[in-house]
């Protein structure tokens, strides 16, 4: 899990913080576990959160309860796309849009908050895979061979940090 600061006017982005995600044998049984492990550390770090934003955006994977519970319970707002497996209460009548499936849907906490302006927050998200990408590109991420957890998340904050 990273911590990163992105500047919406001039889209620089910042890796703050890294933290190494435990090995997980079996995913759909340790799937709840690992949220709460994201859930903890969202608890841990919330005033470092509120110090440099009130609105967290992340991927599609933490759009369930536990998260958006523990960041509302932080008194931040939480932007993500939905899960495919979410549940809607209000069935989607707008217009279809000619492709396959059903619309995308990009949703947030904050109600006073205008709906472009959530998706241009969320948007801004792919700075970050854009940030990985360059450290597997150009930093050589993918060639780092540290086993313990210490040096994982040394090696991995470095490597980010190499990008700025």
């Amino acid at each position: 899990m990273v911590l990163s600061l992105l500047m919406l006017k001039t889209i620089l982005h910042y890796t703050l913080k890294a933290w190494q995600t435990s090995g997980v044998d079996n995913p759909d049984a340790e799937q709840n576990n690992l949220l709460s492990h994201y859930a903890s550390i969202i608890s841990e770090n919330a005033m470092t959160f509120k110090d440099i934003s009130y609105y967290m955006v992340a991927d599609a994977y933490f759009s369930k309860k536990v998260i958006v519970d523990t960041v509302l319970e932080a008194k931040l707002h939480f932007i993500s796309r939905l899960r495919d497996d979410s549940v809607l209460i209000y069935k989607y009548y707008g217009e279809p849009t000619g492709k396959r499936g059903r619309p995308r849907k990009v949703d947030g906490t904050d109600l006073t908050q205008e709906g472009m302006q959530i998706v241009r927050y969320y948007r801004s998200r792919f700075q970050i895979e854009f940030l990985y990408r360059d450290a597997k590109q150009h930093t050589g991420l993918n060639d780092c061979q540290a086993r313990s957890k210490k040096n994982l998340i040394f090696t991995l904050t470095l490597h980010l940090l190499r990008l700025v």
